[in-house]
Formats: structure tokens, sequence, C-alpha cells
């Protein structure tokens, strides 16, 4: 199994009623708990605020971690960068995570 989600500030979000910082795409049926994991991990602080002549030195985490949830064993691919402005003028961050359940059927790599 492979699942994503994108998350970031958006007029209106993938549930009914959200907006402002919510998910905007995700894997079809994904597990409730498994999405909101992934929203709690989207955190990002700007190191240069958003008009500041070096906002585009913001740095971009990436991440890998294992988690356990509902007994099986996760891994986390995360990017979590600044988005620049969203629709109400503020600052904006944009976090994508991908989901893995087995990394046995992938080639050698990173991911591995």
């Amino acid at each position: 199994m492979v699942e994503e989600i994108i998350y970031t500030s958006a007029e209106k979000g993938l549930k009914q009623g959200s907006r402002g910082i919510c998910t905007v795409i995700s894997t079809s049926g994904m597990a409730l708990n498994i999405a909101e994991r992934l929203e709690s991990m989207s955190g990002y602080r700007q190191a240069f605020p958003l008009n500041d002549p070096q906002s585009s030195l913001n740095p971009v985490n990436y991440s890998h971690m294992t988690m356990r949830l509902a007994g099986k064993k996760l891994h986390v691919l995360s990017r979590v960068a600044d988005a620049g402005q969203d629709y109400t003028g503020r600052s904006n961050k944009l976090a994508h995570h991908i989901v893995i359940d087995s990394v046995a059927h992938l080639n050698p790599g990173p991911a591995t």
C-alpha cells in the first residue's frame, strides 16, 4: 500500500466545511487515523518572514520516519516547505506525505 496527502492553506479543503490549513489532496479511502497523524506532522515555521528579501532561503524539510499505527509498521516520507502567500495574503506551507506499508518490494535506494 502506498498512500499520500497534501496539506496546505486553501479556500476549500478535501473534507466538507474545511478551509484554511487543511488536507487538499488525499488517497481515496485513507484511514482517518493515518490522515490525522500525517496532518499532525505537517508543522512548519519559516526562518524568514513572507516579505523578507531572504524568504526564498527558507529551508525545505525532508524526513523519513517509521511509526506504528493500529499494529502496523508504516514508513512515512515527507517534504514540508514554505509555499509563499496563501489565498488570504498570509504565509503558507506545503506538506506532502507518502505512506508505505512495506519497503520489501522496493528497489534499493534511499527509501529502503
